[in-house]
C-alpha cells in the first residue's frame, strides 16, 4: 500500500528570454501620480526633428535636394497611449493565508513583462499603420531594420512573434547574444520576441520604455467561508522615442 504523497520544493523558476526584457528601458515611477494618470506627455528628444539639405548660398548651389527656404521646428511634444493596470490573485484556505500576499506579488513580478508584451499588442502593434509589406518572413524582417533605421536617428526596436523568430534565426536574419538572450538583427538591432503577438507581421518602432507604478496589494479575510483572498496590481504606462510602432505586413506571393 502506497504511503501518503511527498511534499516538495516546487521546480525551479528559470526567467524568460527573448521577450521585452534587455530591450525596453523599465523605470519603476517615483512620483506616485501613476496610478491616477491617464497618460503620459514629455517633451522630445531633439532626435525626433528633421534634418533638411541646406538651400543654396551666395557661393554656388546644393547638389542634394533642399527645400526653398530654411524651416524650423518648435519643442515636439509626445504622449503615450492610456494607462492600463495588471493584477495577480490568490485565494485558498486561512492557515496560509501569511504568505498568500507574497504569492501574488512573486506571481506578478513572474508574469509581469509577458503581460506587458501583450498590452504592448492590443494598444500598439495590432493597429499599427503600414509600413509597407514583403513576401517572405526574412524579406520583412529586413524591411523593417531598413525603415526603423531610415525613420528613427537612434538604436530602434523590432517586434515579432517568436515563431517568426525561431524561423528568421534558420535563416540566418536574427542572432542571440548568448551572455544577455536579446535576439538581434545582422545590423544589430534589438527585436522582442513574444507569444503574445500573435500574426506573422513584423513591427518596428523607436527606443521603448515601459513606466511601472509601485506594486499595490490587498489582503481579505472571508471568514464565512474561511478563506483569504490577496491581490497585488499595478500600473504600467508604455512610451516609445520618436517613432509609434508600424508594421511590415507578410504576404502570400
Amino acid at each position: 500500500m502506497a504511503g501518503p504523497d511527498l511534499f516538495v520544493d516546487p521546480p525551479r523558476f528559470r526567467p524568460r528570454l527573448g521577450g521585452l526584457a534587455g530591450v525596453a528601458d523599465i523605470i519603476d515611477d517615483t512620483s506616485g501620480r501613476i496610478d491616477i494618470a491617464d497618460a503620459a506627455q514629455w517633451i522630445a528628444n531633439p532626435e525626433c526633428s528633421t534634418m533638411e539639405s541646406t538651400p543654396a548660398d551666395c557661393w554656388g548651389s546644393n547638389p542634394l535636394p533642399h527645400p526653398a527656404i530654411k524651416t524650423y521646428e518648435g519643442l515636439l511634444t509626445d504622449t503615450s497611449s492610456k494607462r492600463f493596470t495588471g493584477y495577480l490573485g490568490v485565494q485558498c484556505g486561512l492557515e496560509m493565508r501569511d504568505e498568500y500576499e507574497q504569492r501574488a506579488r512573486d506571481g506578478l513580478s513572474a508574469r509581469e513583462n509577458r503581460f506587458i508584451e501583450g498590452a504592448i499588442y492590443t494598444l500598439y502593434l495590432a493597429p499599427a499603420v503600414s509600413g509597407g509589406s514583403e513576401s517572405s518572413l526574412v524579406a520583412a524582417i529586413g524591411a523593417a531594420d531598413q525603415a526603423v533605421d531610415n525613420e528613427y536617428a537612434g538604436l530602434g526596436v523590432i517586434w515579432m512573434s517568436r515563431a517568426s523568430a525561431v524561423a528568421g534565426a534558420a535563416f540566418g536574419a536574427i542572432s542571440r547574444d548568448k551572455d544577455t538572450g536579446v535576439l538581434y538583427t545582422v545590423n544589430g538591432t534589438p527585436i522582442v520576441a513574444s507569444g503574445a503577438i500573435d500574426d506573422d507581421d513584423i513591427y518596428y518602432s523607436g527606443a521603448t520604455t515601459v513606466r511601472r507604478g509601485k506594486v499595490i496589494t490587498t489582503q481579505v479575510v472571508d471568514q464565512t467561508h474561511n478563506e483569504a483572498m490577496a491581490l497585488a496590481e499595478r500600473s504600467y504606462i508604455v512610451e516609445f522615442d520618436c517613432l509609434r510602432p508600424k508594421k511590415i505586413s507578410i504576404t502570400t506571393p
